[in-house]
């Protein structure tokens, strides 16, 4: 069963973040939306997210929103809307942390 995993808050701190990385399978997707975004930005961060999930997005809009569109990695898979729905169709189950 494939799940998409739904970020919308930067703090990793939060026992929710340990929480979700610790749900998250080799088949799951992660979207990062709103502030979440800033959260490629820190390298750190962003290795642990690519070692928990194969499939890791942000939201084009978001990214933009916050003037960070030109600054994100190459393991980081943007996407608009629409495919945003796209992965929720393609999804078994869709999960939203905050």
């Amino acid at each position: 069963m494939a799940i998409l995993h739904t970020w919308n808050k930067a703090a990793t701190g939060h026992s929710s973040f340990r929480q979700s990385l610790a749900c998250m399978s080799s088949t799951d997707s992660l979207l990062l939306l709103e502030d979440a975004v800033y959260l490629v930005l820190d390298t750190g961060k962003l290795q642990v997210l690519t070692s928990a999930t194969t499939q890791l997005y942000a939201l084009a809009e978001d990214l933009a929103a916050r003037g960070i569109s030109a600054k994100i990695p190459s393991a980081i898979n943007v996407i608009n809307y629409k495919e945003f729905v796209a992965l929720c169709l393609t999804h078994d189950k869709l999960v939203n942390w905050i």
